[in-house]
């Protein structure tokens, strides 16, 4: 019997079929129904979590004070927190990791995002041209000397691209670069995100687990992109989203079209068991 269900963010929990900017990280929202489906979990005693490449901030901005009882799994599995936004744990880059990878990105002339716990660092090649996606979130910073970056707390570095065919020359051309001790996927229609090797959701979702006393076999999760794989790697109850990428789709057992038809499913489980 399912006992937490973890959820991604972005074109999973703020996916509507009805919304054509679903995938948007500035204008997504997570819809009525799917908030609905989140309350009917908590009332039948089953843990809920969002694992994200966002920060806790972002989360928190799309609910209520009173809706956020959940923990979150942000920056793709730096940190995890509690019900009550404490820090459960926390992993970040070295300094001399910072340097190697930003160095890279900014001698290659890529554009790129830092994140931090509480904020995004977005390096500016031109200060009079900022007009790509420059503004991820409302937490959004701007440095334009890469130096600014060597002394912070970051924890996921993300590259840019102009959609999917940009993207992958880029991805292939960073995992051609940089050392092969990061985890790198590509996570949406305009990111790269850039992570130590043992950062991943499903590590995260797994120590979560522990933390709650919850067997492996006792987890679902729900994604839809490259960096949920390693959810849907860990874990056997797996859901991947019916628009997701035909490669990620082949790593899950169930699919669905929105995310409140997974809640259903496991609701209608725990009824039968």
């Amino acid at each position: 019997m399912i006992k937490l269900l973890v959820s991604d963010m972005d074109g999973t929990l703020t996916y509507d079929d009805e919304a054509t900017e679903a995938f948007h990280i500035m204008t997504a929202r997570v819809n009525q129904k799917n908030r609905d489906a989140i309350s009917e979990l908590i009332e039948n005693d089953i843990v809920f979590a969002v694992a994200t490449g966002r920060l806790l901030k972002d989360v928190g901005s799309n609910f209520p004070e009173e809706e956020l009882d959940f923990h979150v799994i942000s920056q793709n599995g730096s940190y995890t927190y509690g019900l009550k936004g404490e820090v459960l744990r926390q992993d970040t880059y070295s300094e001399k990791q910072i340097k190697e990878v930003v160095d890279y990105l900014h001698k290659e002339g890529l554009n790129f995002i830092c994140s931090v716990k509480d904020c995004y660092y977005r390096f500016v090649y031109d200060k009079d041209n900022v007009d790509f996606e420059t503004k991820v979130s409302e937490f959004t910073k701007y440095v334009h000397n890469v130096e600014e970056l060597y002394g912070l707390e970051i924890c996921t570095i993300t590259a840019l691209g102009h959609g999917y065919e940009e993207l992958n020359e880029i991805y292939e051309k960073i995992i051609r670069d940089l050392p092969n001790d990061l985890n790198i996927g590509i996570t949406g229609p305009t990111t790269i995100d850039i992570n130590m090797k043992h950062i991943t959701k499903g590590n995260a979702v797994l120590q979560l687990a522990e933390l709650l006393g919850i067997k492996k076999e006792e987890v679902a999760v729900i994604g839809d992109s490259f960096n949920d794989l390693s959810m849907f790697e860990m874990f056997e109850e797996s859901y991947v989203m019916s628009h997701g990428n035909t490669e990620v789709k082949k790593h899950a057992k169930y699919e669905v079209d929105v995310f409140y038809q997974c809640v259903d499913k496991i609701l209608a489980m725990k009824k039968k068991s």
